[in-house]
């Protein structure tokens, strides 16, 4: 009944994915964008307290104007991800331009894995499902497995048609391990709220903020060089990405940099156009307890609180 069910919701998502995106944008602009920002009023309150308190120096009114772009983009952002249910990699590969795909080629051609360290800012899923076809590697994409077992089925093999090896985060250390027939990137996301006691805490938008630690820890575990990807929006349904080296030799760094130079670089770019990250997610949540510092939770504080 499940194998039924889940071929019934790809037939309709495909089916309604054939619409050009030139009809996606006008149903996004006059269609989901209002029922977002005016009506429905989508997580409002999220987002500008979320712009509050990362833009503390601005006027409610360049808050409200910020918000209101964000929902702009949010929407757009909506009709892309059901345009990937049914798009070609012709169109993909017009719409997501990589600026100095030679930065890790580089590491490619020498044998080495890599890891990508990535924000959601721009279409995070297009630039994550199209990227094997960008560059040479094996592509590796750890995401948060969702509790429905159909909604789960459908995005994983809908992630997986241009090639990424997609499995749930709790699963990383294991893909890892196993043996490919090239050296692997692991496209690693890490702008989500983390359990305060299992962290990594640094100031990021002038607030304390809990990070994931994978990045750093896998980096220095499996001797990656840790690349980051900035991605700009240069005009609607277009993304330009452009490579940025953080470190080629992790385990040589002090413990905590390359945590505090993906924050500080991811920072950047949420500053420069802030409408394009992901505001309308409960990224604070999570309050840093009194009794930690910046950095890595030690292992003397690590709590486990239900």
């Amino acid at each position: 009944m499940q194998k039924v069910l889940i071929f019934i919701i790809e037939i309709i998502l495909k089916t309604i994915a054939a619409l050009p995106l030139r009809v996606w944008f006008f149903i996004s602009s006059y269609l989901i964008f209002p029922l977002l920002f005016y009506v429905l009023k989508y997580r409002k309150k999220v987002v500008i307290s979320n712009l509050q308190n990362s833009f503390p120096e601005k006027t409610s009114l360049e808050i409200e104007e910020i918000a209101r772009k964000f929902y702009v983009y949010l929407a757009d952002n909506i009709v892309e991800t059901i345009k990937r249910f049914n798009i070609s990699e012709k169109e993909l590969n017009k719409r997501i331009t990589i600026k100095n795909p030679e930065l890790i080629e580089k590491y490619f051609n020498e044998g080495k894995n890599l890891m990508l360290s990535v924000g959601h800012v721009g279409n995070y899923e297009w630039f994550g499902s199209f990227i094997p076809k960008l560059v040479s590697y094996e592509v590796l994409v750890p995401y948060r497995k969702l509790t429905s077992p159909v909604g789960e089925a459908i995005m994983k093999k809908n992630r997986g048609i241009f090639g990424i090896i997609a499995f749930p985060t709790l699963e990383t250390a294991q893909y890892l391990k196993k043996k490919y027939s090239k050296p692997f990137m692991l496209f690693m996301a890490n702008d989500q709220s983390a359990h305060p006691y299992k962290a990594f805490w640094t100031e990021f938008l002038h607030q304390a903020t809990s990070f994931y630690p994978g990045t750093e820890k896998l980096a220095k575990l499996f001797d990656m060089p840790v690349v980051f990807a900035h991605v700009k929006v240069p005009k609607r349904g277009y993304y330009e990405v452009t490579f940025e080296l953080l470190s080629d030799e992790p385990k040589v760094l002090p413990e905590g940099e390359i945590m505090k130079m993906h924050a500080a670089t991811l920072e950047k770019d949420i500053i420069a156009r802030p409408e394009f990250w992901l505001w309308s997610h409960r990224r604070w949540k999570h309050k840093m307890p009194e009794e930690l510092e910046f950095g890595f939770v030690a292992k003397k504080d690590r709590k486990v609180r239900l």
